[in-house]
């Protein structure tokens, strides 16, 4: 995915003879997320700001990984790992608002 799109998905869990009861979220990198995923059947939704991926990252793109790991009441657990590339992207809202900017500095060019 690219730097400002946005990712949204359900955590589903299988029904079974001791199911799913609890829910906690981890990451590799600290990532403040719209949603609070605590138990099945909950949304999680992201979206990279526009400076998530650094000049230093190889590639140009930044690997993220998510753990959910979910508990049942006898403390067994499960857990389910996704990984998200993430590419670097130009923040274009704040590109163009620069351009118009630099244009209404300079004010209009005339060529003789």
């Amino acid at each position: 995915m690219d730097e400002g799109d946005t990712i949204s998905f359900r955590v589903q869990c299988e029904t079974g003879p001791n199911p799913i009861e609890s829910i906690n979220f981890y990451s590799n990198t600290p990532i403040k997320t719209n949603s609070n995923v605590k138990g099945c059947n909950d949304d999680f939704t992201w979206s990279p700001p526009y400076d998530f991926v650094k000049e230093t990252d190889s590639a140009k793109q930044k690997l993220l990984i998510l753990y959910f790991v979910g508990t049942n009441k006898i403390f067994m657990r499960d857990t389910a790992t996704i990984r998200i590339y993430v590419k670097d992207a130009l923040n274009y809202p704040y590109m163009l608002e620069d351009y118009n900017l630099a244009i209404k500095i300079s004010g209009p060019i005339f060529f003789v």
